[in-house]
């Protein structure tokens, strides 16, 4: 393997070449004058130009052993024959480029592709073949062997070496390269950056680690292996009012889970966690769910009937922004996660026989806070705020615990106190998820560090690898789902054709009830200063406040501004058609014909069109009518007055006669005070 002042001198080599070979190419081009008006018709010829440039083109011979494949050799010299060569059709470039090749390549090209010719192919066809047949061939086996035969040279630094020696990092590496195909090659400089970031990882890893070891040195109760035991409290479930025993019965185990479910109990049964019972008025089924490693975890449902009895615990979750907003400019961080919270906690006697399941074994009862229970969330973060009370720099959400501070000696005097809080407590803690001090933690979704916070990528991964949208919808959210489409396909055009027929329905229909044609109104809307004016806005944006508009005579659009849009050099206010000035008395006129009436006019007028007061002009063009005036209803000449109150009977009566009723008249006298 070449050491690193071989390769130093081979660059060096190769970097001397192409600036000789620079240095012909500028004198060629200065003799045929390819500069911008100075070329003459000897000069600009095809076989000129190749026999210029090919003087400046090492002949391609295939060598994969000592790494001379063709999509290196074309890389030197593709600006020859893509700027260079620019003159050259693609015929003359294909015939250029063969003619670099050696016998051999030559030959296999032709062999590779008969029956077919080589000038049947265009020049970038002929350098993807080409590339594909004399491209270097690694076998995995091959690529794995060299990154593992690395070895350190006097030039590279401790470093670089460090994060090369080790074999879980190679191991990293290797998975990068393998995933990277041969038009997508990595750096060396890419692969170095990945090495010390991995290497940087590890060596925090260790510090953690360190950290780790000596608190669970310091606090052995702490990292002890068994579930622990809160010393501190008990909980209390408290049922509602003429609240009714529910006992549910077992439910039906699968054979393959009756021994995992059994090997659960009575490890349950050995922290004290459970006690079998032979009777109670409560008793709720099991489901068991099945955690990573295989273990089985016995969840009772408490939904079905007793969460329904208990009383809610009301005691407030923490806003994880309000936790979020302390972290402000702190750099050290810690998460604390407690082994099984709930199962940590003590419930009172009375407690126990709510929290009785039923199995294939027969009854348990829970001597701890089970989870599933309703108020067990209450309870569980009322007693982790007790626990850290006092403590500065220190936040709980339920059972995961954040420490934060500035400094880190700061930060390990918190630890400190809380490790000691916890013990005094009786809590432990789940080991392996524990970090401490670090700066940058995943809390509550998201990702904490020292220049704040950001979405934990792992939660929006099903957001961010979302598929492209391809069922568009409802037309009215169309212009905010399509995406940039350079070539939109045949579906794409017929869809986008129909949108606008659609769009322009309305305008059809507006157009055929009045008496005024299209291109009438298009030829008006231009002319129109106003409506100009408008059309401005809508094209490059609305000011952002009204005062800001000029023309007084433009201001009444504002308010509609949303609603505004261009079809066809016409503007719509939603679905009905804006009318420019010069003909608005014409569309009064037509609305008007038949005297429809003041109200008609105006449901007439809202169906297809729009101008500022048109309601106001409807109601003048109305009142000014005489047709409409002389039959209109004319108003009462004075109000009527009701009969004024009577306080005895007999003070006033009302006489009329009534009749002939059977050839008879009738005097009817009637007193307005009985009736």
């Amino acid at each position: 393997m070449a050491t690193t002042q071989e390769v130093f001198q081979t660059i060096m080599r190769q970097n001397q070449q192409m600036a000789e070979q620079n240095a012909r190419l500028m004198q060629i081009m200065e003799r045929i004058g390819i500069q911008e008006g100075s070329s003459s018709p000897k000069s600009s010829s095809p076989e000129f130009i190749i026999e210029s440039l090919a003087s400046n083109i090492r002949e391609f011979i295939y060598d994969p052993e000592n790494g001379l494949v063709l999509n290196r050799w074309y890389r030197k010299y593709e600006d020859l024959f893509l700027r260079d060569g620019a003159k050259l059709d693609d015929a003359v470039k294909v015939r250029f480029f063969l003619r670099s090749l050696s016998v051999n390549v030559h030959e296999k090209h032709v062999n590779f592709v008969f029956p077919k010719h080589p000038r049947e192919f265009f020049f970038e066809e002929t350098v993807t073949k080409l590339t594909e047949l004399f491209s270097t061939r690694i076998s995995l086996l091959s690529k794995r062997y060299k990154c593992f035969q690395l070895r350190k040279n006097d030039a590279d630094d401790l470093v670089s070496y460090a994060a090369w020696d080790n074999a879980d990092i190679r191991t990293r590496l290797l998975s990068k390269l393998e995933a990277t195909g041969p038009e997508d090659e990595r750096s060396l400089e890419i692969l170095i950056k990945d090495a010390q970031r991995l290497q940087n990882l590890k060596l925090d890893t260790v510090i953690v680690e360190q950290h780790q070891q000596r608190y669970k040195a310091k606090f052995p109760e702490v990292f002890k292996s068994t579930l622990g035991h809160c010393t501190k409290t008990k909980v209390r479930l408290y049922l509602k009012a003429n609240a009714q025993p529910v006992f549910k019965p077992k439910r039906p185990v699968p054979f393959t889970f009756v021994e995992k479910i059994d090997l659960e109990l009575e490890r349950l049964q050995k922290l004290n966690i459970i006690t079998p019972v032979e009777f109670s008025q409560w008793a709720a089924s099991i489901v068991a769910v099945k955690k990573p490693g295989g273990r089985i975890q016995i969840c009772a449902d408490y939904s079905t009937a007793l969460n329904a009895a208990l009383e809610p615990n009301n005691y407030p979750l923490p806003v994880p922004d309000d936790i979020f907003s302390k972290l402000n400019g702190c750099k050290f961080f810690s998460i604390i996660d407690l082994n099984d919270a709930y199962l940590q906690v003590e419930v009172d006697d009375d407690s126990k026989q709510l929290l009785t399941i039923n199995t294939h074994r027969g009854l348990f009862r829970f001597n701890r806070l089970a989870p599933g229970v309703k108020s067990a969330p209450g309870a569980c973060q009322q007693l982790m705020n007790t626990m850290i009370t006092g403590l500065k720099g220190v936040d709980s959400f339920l059972n995961d615990i954040l420490l934060y501070s500035l400094t880190e000696e700061e930060h390990r005097r918190i630890l400190d106190r809380l490790f000691m809080r916890l013990q005094n407590d009786g809590f432990d803690l789940r080991e392996e998820k524990c970090n401490l001090m670090q700066r940058q933690i995943r809390y509550l979704g998201h990702i904490v560090y020292v220049s704040g916070l950001r979405p934990d990528p792992s939660k929006v991964e099903a957001i961010v690898n979302m598929p492209a949208q391809t069922d568009f919808g409802y037309a009215d959210v169309l212009s905010r789902l399509i995406d940039k489409h350079l070539n939109p396909d045949e579906e794409f055009v017929i869809a986008s054709v129909q949108l606008e027929e659609d769009v322009e329905i309305p305008l059809q229909e507006a157009i055929s009830s009045v008496p005024i044609t299209f291109k009438m109104v298009t030829n008006a809307t231009l002319k129109c200063p106003v409506l100009q004016q408008v059309s401005k806005f809508i094209e490059n944006g609305w000011p952002s406040n009204i005062s800001e508009i000029v023309n007084p005579a433009v201001k009444p659009f504002f308010p509609h501004r949303d609603a505004l849009a261009i079809i066809k050099n016409c503007i719509m206010m939603s679905n009905r058609l804006v009318i420019p000035e010069f003909y608005q008395q014409r569309i009064l006129k037509q609305l008007h014909r038949g005297h429809p009436g003041m109200e008609r006019m105006k449901v007439l007028a809202r169906s297809h069109f729009w101008w500022p007061k048109i309601d106001d002009d409807i109601s003048t063009f109305v009142r000014k009518s005489e047709m409409c005036a002389v039959h209109a209803k004319s108003p009462p000449k004075t109000p009527p007055q009701p009969w004024p109150a009577t306080h005895f009977p007999w003070e006033r009566i009302h006489i009329k006669f009534a009749g002939p009723f059977k050839g008879l008249n009738f005097l009817v006298v009637v007193d307005a005070h009985s009736r």
